[in-house]
């Protein structure tokens, strides 16, 4: 045989591909245990997103196992390389590892809209909207999965040779490619939605500038689209009581006063709103971002009123 051509079959990549998902997948699993840390132990409070996340990682946890039966079965290898039983095992593990690997980036959507909207506390038809959104790119995505379960227990291509007529009853390999298409397109435009949608409403807030910088950057990491990315970035503003903690610097303390102006202010508007009960009953150790953001849009919602009346 060529050196050459040798040279080509023996490359492999496989190494590669564990490393690359299992070392990405670990670092969220690990934010998500800090995250169920701060929710459950610190401030006694797990909410419907910290859920979303939990199913997430175990989404993603179970992509990488079957990933890693699709790497034993030769995935990473050139196709030359292998024989025909390996190449039919490898499409058929990449293939359901695909299942679990979808809903990873699709359930953490929930989660990022759960806290934008206990965050931003948008008017009624934006709420309906954003949980509309989310609930319609679920549903387009399980429909995705659902195809490709179809196409695993039909044999379709590319289980079978495309070149051949498909069995019957499979889904034609131009209408998984348009409705694949048209599912990342609509998953990347939530996403971009999701990111964008914080940075408007911040702006208009009365915060400093460096504030809402900050807190656009943490809310608007949604944009990346990969599931155990989206599982990390949604995460950054719930962690602040742990990074207090682990730097040694209690940030708590230093905002004691200027928590009590901010329910002080609340309680003087003589109004009982959410925000308002939400704010009362909160714990010292909760007073992170979502306080400052909650206040600041009460405080330009009572600006608006006044400014009408």
């Amino acid at each position: 045989m060529d050196p050459g051509r040798a040279s080509y079959l023996a490359q492999d990549r496989s190494t590669t591909t564990l490393v690359s998902t299992w070392s990405v997948t670990g670092v969220a699993f690990l934010v998500a245990l800090a995250r169920l840390y701060v929710r459950a132990v610190m401030r006694r409070n797990v909410r419907n997103d910290d859920c979303f996340i939990i199913l997430s990682v175990a989404a993603s946890i179970a992509s990488c196992a079957l990933t890693s039966v699709a790497v034993a079965h030769g995935l990473g290898r050139h196709v030359e390389a292998l024989s025909r039983e390996e190449q039919v095992a490898v499409t058929t593990w990449t293939y359901i590892a695909f299942c679990p690997g979808v809903m990873s980036f699709a359930i953490p959507k929930l989660a990022v809209i759960a806290l934008l909207v206990r965050l931003m506390v948008p008017r009624k038809g934006h709420y309906m909207f954003l949980w509309g959104m989310g609930i319609t790119v679920q549903l387009t995505l399980l429909a995705t999965v659902g195809i490709l379960i179809r196409v695993i227990d039909k044999k379709c291509p590319p289980f079978s040779d495309i070149r051949l007529d498909p069995p019957e009853h499979c889904v034609p390999v131009h209408v998984q490619v348009k409705w694949c298409l048209f599912a990342g397109s609509l998953s990347a435009f939530v996403d971009f939605y999701l990111a964008i949608y914080p940075s408007v409403v911040l702006y208009s807030l009365q915060m400093r500038r460096r504030k809402k910088v900050a807190l656009s950057v943490a809310l608007g990491l949604g944009v990346l689209t990969e599931g155990s990315t989206i599982v990390i970035a949604s995460s950054i503003p719930i962690l602040q009581p742990l990074m207090e903690r682990a730097c040694g610097v209690n940030f708590i303390e230093c905002r004691r006063g200027r928590f009590k102006r901010y329910i002080d202010f609340i309680t003087s508007r003589g109004k009982t709103t959410a925000i308002q009960r939400r704010v009362q009953h909160l714990n010292d150790s909760a007073i992170i971002a979502e306080t400052d953001v909650e206040v600041a849009a009460h405080n330009n919602n009572n600006n608006a009123n006044d400014n009408r009346h």
